[in-house]
């Protein structure tokens, strides 16, 4: 059984030849079926969140933007400053407790 992943060779044949069968398994469901992955993205995810929404009030109370014109200004790198910083946030006593 393999995921979707795109690194998976086209012809599987071409690697192993003695391989029987190969069953794919539909696409996006790899984090529903390892749960380490459903814990690490749903942490990842609340961080993120927290995050964003934090910058977000916080512009707003100091600059006095609205909630449109902040998402107007939002950048790729504020996107990813925001995932850098929720990334740190999962740590690794979170990793082994999954």
């Amino acid at each position: 059984m393999l995921d979707n992943t795109p690194g998976h060779p086209p012809k599987l044949e071409d690697v192993q030849s003695e391989l029987k069968e190969d069953t794919f398994l539909p696409p996006n469901t790899t984090s529903l079926l390892q749960s380490m992955d459903q814990e690490v993205i749903a942490t990842f995810r609340a961080y993120y969140l927290h995050q964003s929404f934090q910058e977000v009030i916080e512009q707003m109370d100091t600059s006095g933007v609205s909630l449109n014109e902040y998402w107007k200004d939002t950048t790729i790198l504020k996107a990813t400053d925001n995932i850098k910083m929720a990334r740190e946030e999962v740590t690794v006593s979170c990793m082994k407790g999954v």
